[in-house]
């Protein structure tokens, strides 16, 4: 049982709530030693350069909602 975040009505008892992202954002990723030093991200055996760092996005909000706000908040993107 759940509140969804959208309409503010409670969802019976065995429905699983479906998480909606609202939010992202970019982020780099590094490759780090346990020192605390930069790695290459694509280590050569001749050469030792660093390649490009690792670029994705990353969820900074997401919220719990019933299957229909989900369906209606897909079908407006």
């Amino acid at each position: 049982m759940f509140i969804c975040q959208i309409c503010h009505k409670l969802i019976e008892k065995r429905e699983k709530p479906v998480m909606v992202v609202t939010k992202t954002r970019t982020k780099e990723y590094y490759k780090r030693d346990k020192d605390g030093n930069l790695l290459p991200v694509k280590p050569s055996a001749r050469k030792k350069r660093y390649g490009n760092i690792a670029t994705g996005v990353e969820i900074e909000q997401e919220i719990q909602c019933c299957k229909a706000c989900a369906t209606e908040r897909q079908n407006a993107i």
